[in-house]
């Protein structure tokens, strides 16, 4: 009697061979990304992006930061004149954990 799932069944020299690329394939990466580091250009490049990534970190803290004195401020205006209600409480607490527990990418 012949097996139903012998036609997809892969032959066992068929698996070593491409087991044996896949190997090469990888042993070839760490070359390929060394030569991609030594290009001069390349470098250059992620220096660029890399400072633009930091000058954009920069000013996001800075108004994530004035975002949050504004709403402090605000908090503390509102409740010496005593209009500070629990609804604005609670949308000012929400507003500030999110700007202060967002993580940066």
């Amino acid at each position: 009697m012949e097996d139903i799932n012998s036609q997809d069944v892969v032959p066992k020299e068929e698996k070593v061979v491409s087991m044996e690329k896949s190997r090469r394939a990888n042993s070839d990466l760490p070359a390929t990304i060394t030569a991609l580091l030594a290009n001069k250009q390349l470098q250059e490049v992620m220096i660029e992006f890399t400072k633009a990534q930091a000058s954009k970190s920069k000013a996001d803290s800075y108004l994530r930061y004035a975002l949050g004195m504004i709403a402090v401020c605000g908090g503390i205006f509102l409740s010496y004149h005593d209009k500070l209600d629990p609804t604005i409480g609670v949308i000012l607490g929400s507003v500030i954990g999110y700007m202060f527990s967002k993580k940066d990418s």
